[in-house]
């Protein structure tokens, strides 16, 4: 999911990936692991149809309601899945993962007190769950919970004191609060162990120009730039504002031209409207 501070990208990493995973309390039957296998494969549809069957032949099968939520959520079909994992829940509220699953499936149709309940939930559980803890502090900040979520994500970084995306997320929620030394700090603790961490250069770049910091600002820009992924439009965009502010006009053209080059169409518009200069945007070939 992508936010934006400043008009420019930060990337809200979730750590969920709604794949079937192998669970201590699952007990597998032949149609189950086949349905798991057209589950895997992309076979959706498939897979709920072999789901449907398990039930049939056993209506309390959990396993069977988990896996086809998984299978629910990945058509979209949000409501579905929402209403199989309550049945695990009813028939096992200590079955693992499945608050953390439905918590997801809240903060995918935004009800974000549901999924915070939910992860909360997860936590009461088991207690060392790190993605509880990760996904209940990136809701936080959409109830505007602040202090909430820099609290849990001090506790998956004790849990986990290597993990970059940790130490990258905290650090978007003081730069939304504007503790930017914090920010920085954590954002080139990201770079430590994410060293292609394109967002946190940027992020670090973004706090720079605020505080009118810009030869440092450009510097890190142009670090997030330099690892030319489809993102560096957006970081060329930062850049080329930060030059003007810096009276750097022929460079600050360049990059709005970059820009627009990507196909991205703010750059031929700010050309136009700044400097009367028509420059028409590249189609890029999808």
């Amino acid at each position: 999911m992508n936010r934006q501070i400043n008009n420019s990208f930060v990337v809200l990493y979730i750590i969920f990936l709604f794949t079937i995973i192998s669970c201590k309390n699952y007990n597998p039957t032949e149609k189950l692991k086949s349905g798991r296998i057209l589950y895997e494969k992309g076979e959706y549809e498939n897979a709920i149809v072999v789901f449907n069957e398990v039930l049939k032949d056993d209506s309390t099968n959990i396993d069977a309601f988990f896996y086809r939520a998984d299978a629910y959520f990945m058509l979209q079909k949000h409501n579905k899945a929402i209403t199989d994992l309550s049945t695990t829940i009813r028939l096992n509220p200590k079955y693992r993962m499945v608050f953390l699953r439905r918590g997801f499936v809240y903060f995918t149709i935004r009800k974000f007190n549901l999924a915070i309940a939910d992860y909360t939930s997860e936590i009461n559980n088991y207690p060392n769950e790190i993605e509880a803890y990760y996904n209940r502090a990136c809701v936080y900040p959409e109830a505007l919970k602040y202090d909430l979520a820099l609290k849990d994500f001090d506790k998956v970084i004790n849990l986990k004191p290597n993990d970059g995306g940790a130490f990258y997320e905290r650090g978007v929620v003081y730069l939304k609060i504007k503790k930017y030394d914090l920010a920085i700090n954590d954002f080139l603790s990201t770079i430590r162990w994410e060293p292609n961490n394109t967002f946190a250069y940027n992020n670090i770049g973004l706090i720079y120009d605020e505080q009118r910091n810009y030869k440092k600002a450009i510097f890190n820009y142009t670090k997030a730039i330099d690892f030319n992924t489809e993102n560096a439009k957006y970081f060329l965009l930062n850049r080329a504002r930060t030059y003007e502010k810096m009276v750097e006009k022929e460079l600050a053209i360049a990059d709005y031209k970059k820009v627009a080059d990507f196909g991205l169409e703010d750059g031929s518009k700010e050309l136009k409207q700044k400097y009367n200069i028509n420059y028409s945007i590249k189609t890029i070939p999808k």
